[in-house]
């Protein structure tokens, strides 16, 4: 049998790679990296092939990112504001869930919106991201959430998050000491139920849309409006991208602006 040698590359080999992945809907930015991890493996292997910076592959890469763009009309998720923040709270308190389910919950959407958490980073119940209880630290008017593993960290060292105490109602720390003096002291995933079972993203994103129904609300829309009320507060782009664990400049995607916006900027200029 003829033994198959992938190294170099041929162009024709690295498009069809390419053009299989974003059919199957691996994003622009999965794609840049599967070439550079193939650019890497030929310079070990003493290889410097040029089809790397082809014309053809970045036009190829130019075209998946129309069409994840095309892709993503029809799915833009929006962001919790305050307000609804708030509204979010008063149907916890109204509703189906007990005092634990409810300080559970509110604990959890409390962090993510002001940690600026993905969902998978603290309902993730596989081990290496599990957010477990001793992950927590309180200190003055702090809470430090050491992340074990977060998306932009692709070798698993983890991230800290610190929450400052903000005496509003919507306060994470607060949040967080009522429930956990409901939860107690037993080790396991910080986010369970009354009957021990951890807290799933499905189930975040249930309350969220019965809460906010018809609004267009997911997990995800409490980071983006963490970076939202953040962005408009005056925090800097270099402090957001920071707390966010952003390693691009992809964030700015994240920050929601609306006409008063606008009509204050000409407002400005004039």
């Amino acid at each position: 049998m003829r033994r198959f040698d992938p190294y170099p590359v041929t162009e024709a080999h690295l498009l069809n790679f390419l053009a299989f992945r974003q059919d199957n809907g691996v994003s622009v930015s999965s794609l840049r990296i599967s070439i550079q991890a193939l650019r890497h493996r030929h310079v070990l292997a003493g290889i410097h092939p040029a089809v790397f910076a082809s014309p053809t592959v970045k036009l190829l890469l130019q075209g998946a990112m129309r069409a994840e763009a095309t892709r993503s009309v029809g799915k833009i998720r929006n962001a919790v504001t305050p307000d609804q923040l708030g509204s979010i709270a008063s149907f916890l308190r109204s509703t189906r869930f007990d005092g634990f389910e409810a300080a559970m919950i509110w604990s959890a959407i409390t962090l993510a919106y002001h940690g600026l958490l993905r969902v998978s980073e603290y309902t993730s119940d596989v081990p290496i991201k599990r957010l477990t209880l001793d992950r927590l630290q309180f200190a003055g008017g702090t809470m430090t959430v050491d992340l074990p593993f977060t998306k932009a960290c692709q070798y698993g060292q983890g991230k800290k998050v610190v929450v400052a105490r903000t005496n509003t109602p919507t306060c994470p720390v607060s949040a967080m000491e009522t429930y956990l003096n409901l939860r107690g002291k037993a080790p396991g995933h910080v986010f369970i139920h009354r009957s021990g079972l951890a807290l799933k993203a499905a189930e975040v994103n249930d309350v969220l849309r019965t809460a906010l129904p018809g609004q267009g609300i997911t997990s995800h829309s409490l980071r983006i409006g963490g970076a939202t009320t953040a962005s408009k507060r005056g925090v800097s782009d270099h402090a957001l991208k920071a707390a966010g664990r952003w390693n691009s400049d992809s964030f700015k995607r994240y920050v929601r602006h609306d006409d008063s916006e606008q009509h204050a900027v000409s407002l400005m200029i004039a």
